[in-house]
């Protein structure tokens, strides 16, 4: 429908409350901002802040729910492919719900830019948000290019060291600089313009990042169910799916083992919540707690 192709602002997250990590090492978190980089490439999207933090991640996204959806789709798996290749565990962030929230008016964007800037500093990070490393904050106002750091273009690099950056079909433009660590430079991937014009001076960007915003917007995003896709939708998807596997499209004919197993393919299919395939399999999300 028309809200499937029309651009708003998403506020895109992972579950902090999931997984004990998703980056371990200062490695991972170059990779993870790396990651960024060939995801907002990869698709129509503009990016106006991002957080990594040690076990999820933030992103706010100008673009197509559908673009968002596969922004941060894509990113998982990405994620997942460095977690196996690195620490040999297969499948790693499968099943971690994901939130895409819009965000409804001028201030809600301010607000919710604050709070991904926010993030690393309620997450104890000892410093400013805009010193913390893994976040967009620090890349806004004052990135200048630090004469203490050795800059390199993509193109400076060997033929091997290039692909290591284009590996996921994606061609990272070859002036784009990258740091001595092989980190590519954020400014390049930010929509910082936008961000700049949106809080219109320094003075209300510090105003917006003071502002304690993180029980309005924990709310909100806790309301925003974690469902990639619509009620509606979805129903239709599982009687056919239901029709694949049982030759019937009356869910209510099914015994509960077979509802269990529909609710288990809804899940790796669709990575809907619980809650939600509760409502399609016609269980107590309680039911289905050991099994998706």
């Amino acid at each position: 429908g028309m809200m499937e192709r029309e651009k708003f602002y998403f506020h895109v997250c992972t579950d902090g409350n999931f997984l004990p990590w998703m980056f371990r090492d200062e490695e991972d978190f170059i990779i993870g901002v790396n990651r960024i980089a060939i995801c907002t490439l990869s698709f129509r999207i503009r990016l106006l802040a991002y957080s990594l933090m040690d076990n999820h991640v933030h992103f706010i996204l100008n673009g197509t729910h559908q673009e968002c959806k596969k922004f941060i789709v894509k990113y998982k798996v990405l994620t997942s492919k460095w977690i196996n290749q690195k620490y040999k565990i297969p499948q790693y962030l499968n099943r971690i719900p994901t939130t895409i929230k819009k965000i409804s008016d001028t201030e809600a964007l301010m607000e919710s830019i604050a709070y991904v800037d926010r993030n690393s500093i309620m997450a104890g990070f000892k410093g400013l948000p805009t010193s913390y490393p893994w976040g967009s904050a620090k890349y806004i106002y004052d990135f200048e290019v630090n004469d203490n750091v050795s800059y390199r273009k993509i193109k400076d690099l060997t033929f091997r060291k290039q692909r290591i950056f284009t590996h996921s079909h994606c061609n990272i433009p070859e002036d784009w600089i990258i740091d001595s660590n092989n980190m590519i430079m954020p400014h390049q991937f930010i929509d910082r313009n936008l961000v700049i014009k949106l809080f219109s001076s320094p003075a209300r960007y510090i105003y917006f990042i003071s502002k304690k915003v993180e029980g309005k917007i924990d709310l909100e995003l806790k309301d925003g169910e974690r469902t990639f896709i619509p009620d509606k939708d979805l129903r239709v998807i599982v009687q056919d799916i239901c029709f694949e596997l049982y030759k019937t499209r009356e869910l209510r004919r099914l015994d509960i083992n077979s509802r269990i197993n529909l609710a288990k393919q809804i899940r790796r299919r669709y990575s809907s919540s619980t809650k939600q395939i509760a409502r399609m399999v016609h269980l107590h999300a309680e039911t289905l707690k050991g099994f998706v």
